[in-house]
C-alpha cells in the first residue's frame, strides 16, 4: 500500500459543467509495490449537505489528470487523489476546491 499521497493537486474548470483534476505522481520508492493507479474522490457539498459524488480509479499509474463531465453547473465539488497498489489504497492528497461555471443564455 502506498505510504504517500499525489501531490500538487490543481483543479480548473474547462466548460461549465466539467472539472479537470491534474496531480504530481508519488514517488516510486513510496508505492510499496507495483503502483497500479490513482482513485479519485469527487464530493458535492453545500452548506446543508455534503455527499460523495464519485470515485474513478484511472487503471494506469502514467495517468496523472481525469476530467469529470456532465457535473452540475455553478456547484461546488471536492476532490482528492490517492494511488493504489493490490496491497490497497493508500493516503489520500490534501482536499481542492472548486465550483463549476454557470450557463450563460
Amino acid at each position: 500500500m502506498p505510504s504517500r499521497a499525489p501531490s500538487n493537486v490543481t483543479l480548473t474548470n474547462p466548460k461549465f459543467d466539467e472539472v479537470m483534476v491534474q496531480w504530481n505522481p508519488i514517488p516510486q520508492h513510496t508505492a510499496n509495490g507495483i503502483l497500479l493507479g490513482y482513485r479519485v474522490y469527487l464530493h458535492e457539498y453545500s452548506y446543508w449537505y455534503y455527499s460523495l459524488t464519485n470515485t474513478v480509479n484511472t487503471n494506469s499509474a502514467s495517468v496523472h489528470m481525469m476530467i469529470f463531465r456532465g457535473l452540475k453547473a455553478a456547484h461546488n465539488y471536492g476532490i482528492s487523489v490517492a494511488a493504489f497498489t493490490s496491497k490497497g489504497t493508500g493516503p489520500q492528497s490534501y482536499w481542492r476546491y472548486i465550483k463549476t461555471g454557470t450557463i450563460i443564455f
